[in-house]
This record gives C-alpha cells, structure tokens and sequence, in this order.
C-alpha cells in the first residue's frame, strides 16, 4: 500500500490549493494565484483533472476446492484495468512448455468456467508482474492443441489459485 501522497497522486490529479486571508475566515478564501480582484467564476485548477483514473485494486482468495489449493487473501496494486485472457505462454517443471488455454473457475454448479483475466500488478519487491486470475475456485489450464471441454477429471488439465508470469509476452490477449 503507498505510504505518501505522491504514490496515490499524478502530476495530473486534481488539486486546488486555498489560500485563505489572515485577517477573515475561509469566506474570503481565494485559489492561489487569484487576487481579490478576479472573479471566482474564471478561476481555473492550476493542475488540469486527471484523465484516466487508477485502476482499482485486485483483492484475491481461492478457497480450498478440488481444482486447486487454498491461497489466502492477497491483494495486488493493478497498474491497468484488468482484460479477458484465453491464452498464457508456460515454461514450467513437469509440464511440457508451450501455449495453454485458461478459464476462471468457478465454485457455481460445483465447478464451472467463468472468465480468467490479467492485470499488470505490482509485486512486494516493487517489480511489476503479469497476473492471471479467475473464480472463487482459481484458474484452469489446458494445452492449446486439446479440443477436450473444461473438464476436472481430464488429466491433461491442471488447475492453479492463480498465475503469476515474469513476461508480459507470455500473456495472449487475442483469442
């Protein structure tokens, strides 16, 4: 969590500043940079509004399920509104390396696809990293070339609390 201002705040947030008059109350308070004699209906901002907003926080538990661990809660600093994704690139021990499909998992109808989605998120050590997320039950992978239906009891598929990847290149967004 940021611990100044700064780190909530952009050169383009929104900040008015008042200045108000030692000898009166804030009545007579004037914008800095304003004298007595401009209208306040010209007054201006003297750093324009921001144009895009922060994107919200990403708060995360699975619960423990049969497609995967438990993992407590955790929460992540987005750095962009999080997007649908299909597709994720892995190089992982015991697992051939290679294209996965992936789908959010769902605990509706005792294990159900929902969407999977991914955010570029702050790690503690400051590094960002590329997040995929999806239900209350995790995520769900299987290789790219299976045509088989999300399935828990097919082999081929593994299931994971969520996915955090070093390369942005290895998150495919196009379908």
């Amino acid at each position: 969590m940021p611990q100044r201002l700064a780190d909530w705040l952009d050169a383009e947030t929104i900040a008015y500043q008042f200045q108000a008059d030692s000898r009166k109350k804030s009545r007579n308070a004037l914008p800095i940079g304003l004298t007595p004699k401009q209208s306040h209906t010209n007054a201006k901002p003297l750093i324009a509004e921001s144009r895009k907003p922060m994107p919200e926080s990403i708060y995360l538990e699975v619960e423990e399920n049969a497609n995967c661990e438990y993992m407590p809660l955790m929460l992540y600093e987005a750095h962009a509104e999080a997007v649908p994704v299909v597709r994720v690139m892995l190089d992982e021990p015991g697992r051939p390396p290679g294209i996965y499909r992936v789908t959010g998992w769902s605990s509706a109808e005792g294990g159900s696809a929902c969407a999977a989605m991914y955010a570029p998120v702050s790690d503690s050590g400051q590094a960002v990293v590329h997040l995929i997320y999806g239900g209350d039950w995790g995520i769900r992978l299987k290789p790219e070339a299976s045509g088989a239906a999300w399935d828990m009891a097919d082999p081929e598929q593994f299931g994971e609390p969520y996915l955090m990847l070093m390369d942005e290149g290895a998150v495919i967004l196009d379908g």
